[in-house]
This record gives C-alpha cells, sequence and structure tokens, in this order.
C-alpha cells in the first residue's frame, strides 16, 4: 500500500471511531440526566410533564428507541 492510501485508511478509522465515541457519549449523558430527572425535584417536574403530553413526544420517543435497538 502507498502512503497515501494508509492516510486515507487511518483517517477513515478516525471518523468511524469518533462517531462512535459520540453516540456512546450522547447516550452516557441521556441516561443521567434521565435518571437524575427521577430524582431531583426540578427536573422530575419536566419530566413528569414529558410522559404526559403524548403526541409528538412519543413519535421521538420511539424513534429514538429504534435507533438504540437497531445499533444494539
Amino acid at each position: 500500500m502507498n502512503t497515501q492510501a494508509l492516510v486515507i485508511a487511518w483517517a477513515t478509522l478516525v471518523f468511524f471511531a469518533l462517531i462512535a465515541l459520540e453516540l456512546l457519549l450522547y447516550e452516557f449523558c441521556y441516561y443521567w440526566l434521565h435518571r437524575a430527572g427521577h430524582g431531583v425535584n426540578i427536573l422530575w417536574a419536566t419530566h413528569e410533564v414529558r410522559r404526559q403530553c403524548g403526541g409528538a413526544w412519543m413519535v421521538r420517543r420511539v424513534c429514538r428507541q429504534d435507533c438504540v435497538k437497531s445499533r444494539g
């Protein structure tokens, strides 16, 4: 392999590794914010409203869960 091909291969590997890291970090932060929403009163107030509103919020939640399930 020539040098240019190695650079492209390395850049591609780094690109996809960063995307994977970003997704893991997002899920980690989302999980802990959600957990905090059950324990901190002010966060629970907003969390409870989201659970009751249905409609567009539920569509977003279902789409997010489908994306997470497809990755796992």
